[in-house]
């Protein structure tokens, strides 16, 4: 993942904050890119979030999600499945759909 090329050039050498900041602007976007419009299951939504998490935990070199929550939220680091939200809703109001109606861009076109 783009987090983990980030993560391996800069290594330890730019401070913790420089690194979000990265793979915020530009790791998270390429995780995300496209999924506003696919309404995507309990299980893929966490393996967004599994993936974010493991590289915070990775970072201060600890398994502690208070910490990392902590962290999160001090840095203004949004998980994936919260910039989903807000995308998502954003296609929604853009294309005045509902959530319910993603479903129907998922169902592949048959002839």
């Amino acid at each position: 993942m783009y987090c983990n090329a980030i993560f391996g050039k800069v290594g330890r050498i730019a401070s913790e904050e420089v690194t979000l900041q990265l793979v915020k602007s530009k790791g998270l976007p390429i995780l995300l890119y496209g999924l506003e419009c696919y309404s995507l299951l309990k299980a893929d939504l966490h393996s967004l979030d599994f993936v974010i998490m493991r590289f915070l935990m990775k970072l201060p070199r600890t398994a502690n999600k208070d910490i990392i929550d902590e962290c999160r939220s001090f840095c203004n680091f949004p998980l994936p499945t919260e910039m989903l939200e807000i995308k998502s809703n954003k296609f929604c109001k853009k294309f005045k759909c509902n959530k319910s109606m993603l479903r129907y861009f998922n169902k592949p076109i048959t002839s």
